[in-house]
């Protein structure tokens, strides 16, 4: 049997009922097609940007809502550009929320920032 033949088998079995997915199944779905992709980190930013209309997973009391949004991009490893674009921004508001996100986070620099925000939305994936 192969990797993709669950996958599959559970896609029919939703195609038969003609019911749609919840949003656990829907993340269950995506979950097990990243486990058995080759493009995991596309896959990893579909996933967060599902979870996140979901929930507000990355706000904190000390964060603004834009920049916990941007805190959570940023985690996902989206570039300042393609943050821009999402948010229909300029890539320089990105850059000055970033800078706002580091000193409110108490945090050296651009490194520590994507290291962070990295490791939070990891935990969330993982707890999924």
């Amino acid at each position: 049997m192969s990797k993709l033949e669950p996958l599959l088998q559970q896609i029919n079995t939703y195609k038969k009922d003609y019911k749609p997915l919840t949003a656990a199944e829907t993340l269950q779905l995506i979950s097990e097609i990243k486990r058995i992709s080759e493009s995991k980190i596309l896959l990893e930013k579909i996933i967060f940007l599902f979870v996140s209309t979901e929930k507000n997973l990355l706000e904190t009391e000390c964060l603004t809502k834009r920049e916990s949004k941007i805190f959570s991009l940023i985690g996902s490893q989206y570039t300042s550009q393609e943050i821009a674009n999402l948010l229909n921004v300029s890539k320089e508001t990105v850059s000055t929320h970033r800078k706002n996100i580091i000193k409110k986070l108490n945090l050296k620099g651009a490194g520590q920032l994507q290291y962070v925000a990295f490791k939070k939305i990891q935990e969330i994936i993982n707890n999924n």
